[in-house]
């Protein structure tokens, strides 16, 4: 049986296995795992846009594009090379995909994300304090479980626990390194 997009991402919910296995058995061309990696970065950028303020007069027009440019071009980049990263980990780690398998987990899962990510965006304009946190850490705490879900069964992986206790560490990790950074730096 054949869904349209929005029907996949909503049903996805159901089985998140299942709907990566769905993806899959379409045998899906570059060219659509790419348009699904720009159309997660629209929602996001839909999101931003909703969520700031841009600033007045001139410098409009140019945060506007600079935010479009950034959606469509650097963010779609960096699901690129989180793909590759993704494979080089995991296939050290004993999983079976290769670069096209996780770079469709990585890009549907970021699309399966993308409304959660949004509402949070949303969020980000309407409280602050400490609710805006619990809603945004909420939000990339799922998208993480996301894709952890859609990089475990594209690598043979039977827990998906595991490889989202080793996102959440890497994340942890990377986050560690920039302190240090930002501390040597000032």
């Amino acid at each position: 049986m054949t869904f349209s997009l929005p029907m996949q991402m909503l049903s996805a919910w159901g089985d998140l296995r299942a709907s990566y296995r769905d993806l899959m058995a379409g045998a899906p061309s570059e060219g659509r795992l790419f348009f699904i990696a720009v159309l997660s970065s629209l929602i996001y950028f839909a999101g931003t846009m909703l969520s700031q303020s841009a600033p007045p007069g001139d410098e409009q027009q140019a945060w506007i594009a600079s935010h479009f440019l950034s959606a469509i071009l650097w963010r779609p980049l960096m699901l690129y090379a989180m793909g590759a990263t993704a494979t080089l980990i995991l296939r050290g780690f004993g999983g079976a995909g290769g670069w096209v398998e996780t770079r469709a987990a990585v890009f549907w899962a970021m699309l399966i994300a993308a409304p959660v990510l949004f509402v949070a965006q949303l969020a980000g304009g309407l409280i602050d304090g400490i609710a805006l946190t619990v809603v945004q850490q909420t939000a990339a705490l799922t998208a993480a479980w996301v894709l952890a879900v859609m990089l475990a069964e594209a690598h043979g992986f039977a827990r998906s626990w595991q490889v989202f206790a080793g996102l959440v560490g890497v994340i942890l990790l990377f986050l560690l390194v920039i302190r240090g950074l930002l501390v040597l730096v000032s």
